[in-house]
């Protein structure tokens, strides 16, 4: 017989560190883009950039 409600306890504890994972990313994220920003003359850093700004738009 399944364990359902163990079950359940294994995946919220799952999905809280997920959700603390997503959110550090984040942080980076916006961190890495304001770096960015200072370098407006460096095409890459631009393109990249444009790609974080992709990223933080679709959460």
């Amino acid at each position: 017989m399944v364990d359902v409600s163990g079950r359940l306890a294994e995946i919220e504890v799952k999905l809280g560190k997920v959700r603390d994972l997503l959110f550090s990313l984040e942080l980076d994220l916006i961190f890495l883009n304001n770096l960015l920003s200072a370098e407006p003359n460096n095409k890459r850093a631009m393109e990249l950039k444009e790609e974080i700004e992709c990223l933080l738009r679709r959460r």
